[in-house]
């Protein structure tokens, strides 16, 4: 390379090595996680509308604080820093909602029974890594996850392959 790789190019190259790794070793539970993280590089940097500004964020936060909030008393401290945590994530896009804004940004769809198997796996996913209960996963499972990160692999080097032929505004 003669210069340095973005961000997003880096994060190419990511999903190339969780994508091999996931083909090449462990057993079935750690392919799938490895996919999952392969997954996550893909759609970084992707995000939903912003809704909430730093600034709406602080004004609800004071407000929590103040006295002017109707529940007041009726939430302690804890309560209230739980709240407020919340508020802070205002912005966060879900991977599902940041999965649909990639699709859109490539101008690319997936089969409904394509977005139901990857929701599937989603809950699954969360199950294993939230230690809510241990799963099985199955050889299709594994293949469809794959299709699916491999369809929007290509999409986001196309992507990059069409962002070198512009040209750069001064």
């Amino acid at each position: 390379m003669k210069v340095e790789p973005t961000q997003e190019e880096e994060n190419l190259l990511q999903v190339l090595h969780w994508l091999r790794k996931a083909m090449q070793d462990g057993d079935k539970k750690d392919k799938f996680l490895d996919l999952w993280i392969a997954f996550d590089f893909l759609i970084s940097g992707e995000s939903s509308e912003r809704l909430f500004t730093d600034e709406d964020k602080e004004k609800l936060t004071e407000f929590i604080r103040s006295k002017d909030f109707i529940f007041s008393d009726a939430f302690n401290e804890r309560q209230k820093d739980a709240i407020i945590s919340k508020i802070n994530m205002l912005n966060d896009s879900p991977i599902m909602e940041r999965f649909s804004q990639l699709i859109q940004t490539l101008n690319t769809s997936f089969s409904a029974d394509e977005i139901s198997a990857l929701k599937k796996m989603r809950r699954k996913r969360t199950d294993i890594i939230h230690g809510k209960k241990d799963i099985s996963v199955n050889e299709g499972e594994l293949s469809k996850m794959r299709t699916i990160l491999e369809r929007l692999f290509v999409g986001k080097i196309n992507a990059l392959k069409c962002q070198e032929r512009l040209p750069i505004s001064q």
